[in-house]
């Protein structure tokens, strides 16, 4: 979930095509499409095809994720990367890392020196296996029955419509209702609310009830994984229980008819940290 202002015109970052062009060949990390979006800079590795994007905090330059370009060689990219930003007087912190990544840097004898912090976990589904059937899923049954008698209806939106302004207003009216709803403050790292930025690449879902939307899931692509990232699932505070769940299970639905293989919600900020002192 985001907290910030949905931006429906955001200013693409300096070399952010050159950006999409190595993750269309080498993006494979959840999070790895919002390097595309509004704030970040780009460090591109001249020995190998790869970028890092991080937002300069500071004396750090705090990276989305780990490096991407090709997989065997990520930790010589870091190394890279870290030399670079020691010779500028900063440090680098790799933000939402991957066990993979970490493994890899732990494994590897060049690899620079790290400290690594849990920040919870990642539920991932193969979606050609989606079914919701079972005891295992009778809430999530029960929610999207519940939606339904309640007159809501989802479905993808389809990129023709999404062009049109009256759909535009509509869903940015979702958005700010959500938002109005929220009394976190502004974050704008790896959060932020841009769901109509390198909008050809993405899959959009509209909730609507009476004639009115009251909820939207905007996907973005993991494109090495040949899957989704549902970044964005937003529900008005009138919209009837159920409606998050159907949204989801109308993407899952459309992800298993187009055979793609890899669906994640994201992280779950603290889930799977045991409690209690010391270090984990």
């Amino acid at each position: 979930m985001t907290r910030s202002e949905p931006s429906t015109a955001p200013e693409a970052p300096a070399g952010s095509e050159r950006a999409l062009e190595i993750l269309k060949r080498w993006g494979e990390h959840a999070t790895s499409f919002q390097i595309l979006e509004e704030g970040y800079s780009y460090w591109f590795d001249s020995e190998a095809e790869a970028v890092v994007a991080y937002v300069q905090a500071g004396r750090y330059r705090v990276v989305a994720g780990p490096p991407i370009g090709p997989t065997d060689q990520l930790v010589a990219i870091a190394e890279r990367f870290v030399n670079d930003t020691l010779a500028v007087r900063a440090r680098a912190l790799f933000f939402c890392a991957d066990d993979t990544f970490i493994r890899q840097l732990r494994d590897d004898p060049n690899a620079p020196t790290f400290d690594s912090v849990p920040i919870g976990e990642q539920p991932e589904w193969d979606p050609r296996e989606w079914s919701p059937t079972g005891r295992n899923f009778r809430t999530l049954r029960e929610q999207v029955n519940r939606a339904r008698n309640k007159g809501v209806v989802a479905r993808c939106i389809a990129p023709d419509e999404l062009d049109s302004a009256a759909t535009r207003a509509e869903i940015e009216t979702v958005l700010q209702r959500w938002l109005a709803a929220r009394r976190m403050s502004a974050m704008r790292f790896m959060v932020d609310l841009q769901p109509f930025h390198q909008a050809h690449e993405r899959r959009y879902y509209v909730a609507e009830c009476a004639g009115r939307a009251v909820g939207f899931l905007a996907a973005v692509p993991v494109y090495r994984r040949g899957g989704w990232f549902f970044e964005d699932v937003i529900r008005t505070p009138d919209a009837p229980n159920g409606t998050v769940e159907l949204l989801i299970h109308t993407a899952m639905e459309q992800a298993r008819e187009t055979g793609d293989t890899y669906v994640t919600l994201g992280l779950a900020p603290l889930a799977g940290i045991p409690d209690g002192p010391g270090p984990h």
